[in-house]
């Protein structure tokens, strides 16, 4: 984690859905670029204030991810 989120154990990657998403077929689809570090853990969800938390998905084995070759 970058230094100044250390001190809580994760890093936000939250974004605006007009910004980085796209409705196909359907279905709501996102795309947001990873980190440059290792990322262990993916929790992601849907929040919407006033409304709180719609939806929430946790992808535990992540390790893969964000590591670089």
């Amino acid at each position: 984690l970058p230094p100044h989120r250390q001190r809580y154990g994760f890093d936000n990657q939250g974004f605006w859905f007009l910004q980085l998403g796209a409705i196909t077929g359907g279905r709501c689809l996102a795309i947001a670029p990873l980190p440059d570090y290792p990322i262990v853990r993916i929790y992601t969800g849907q929040f919407i204030s006033g409304q709180g938390r719609l939806w929430a998905a946790e992808f535990p084995d992540a390790r893969q991810l964000g590591r670089r070759p």
